[in-house]
């Protein structure tokens, strides 16, 4: 997924299976500072939010909703920070109300690293035993896989095979 970070990351992820389903702890993190300690406990409700800078003079902040309207928020420097990136970004499509769409809030937007997070641990992992690639029409994010290292008898298998076809190979993302 692309997403416009805007200089934040999260790191120190762990994830858990809660009674809602799953969720995380994590550390918030602008330009590489950290700023915030987040966690969504899998139990339906808001994430908790410990802010680094919890002992900074508070400034109002208007918040959007997700359903419209607006409301006020007293919020450290940092989460007024975060809450400004996240007005700047564009409405995500609904996942399950097709032709929907809807603003990000600072929960979506920390949900979307995290997931981001995982994504790539997940596929880091995957391309020690196996080639990730795409070739041209495939989707975006979907890959075809051939169990083997991705090393100079490979990359030549995929020249014979393939061609000028292969427009991604995700090991190279991976290389170090």
């Amino acid at each position: 997924m692309s997403r416009n970070a805007g200089g934040y990351s999260v790191r120190k992820v762990k994830s858990f299976r809660g009674n809602e389903g799953l969720g995380f702890n994590a550390e918030l993190c602008r330009d590489g500072k950290p700023v915030a300690y987040v966690m969504d406990d899998a139990g339906g409700g808001m994430y908790r939010w410990e802010w680094y800078d919890r002992e900074a003079p508070r400034t109002k902040v208007s918040v959007g909703g997700l359903c419209g309207g607006e409301h006020e928020r007293n919020a450290t420097p940092e989460e007024a920070r975060l809450l400004a990136h996240v007005r700047t970004l564009p409405k995500e499509e609904s996942e399950w109300d097709k032709g929907m769409s809807y603003p990000v809030n600072d929960e979506i937007f920390v949900g979307g690293l995290v997931d981001d997070y995982e994504n790539d641990r997940r596929l880091r992992r995957v391309c020690k035993t196996k080639v990730l690639f795409r070739l041209e029409g495939d989707k975006e994010g979907e890959y075809r896989t051939v169990k083997a290292a991705y090393d100079e008898r490979t990359k030549a298998w995929m020249k014979a095979t393939y061609g000028d076809a292969v427009v991604e190979v995700l090991n190279e993302k991976y290389a170090a």
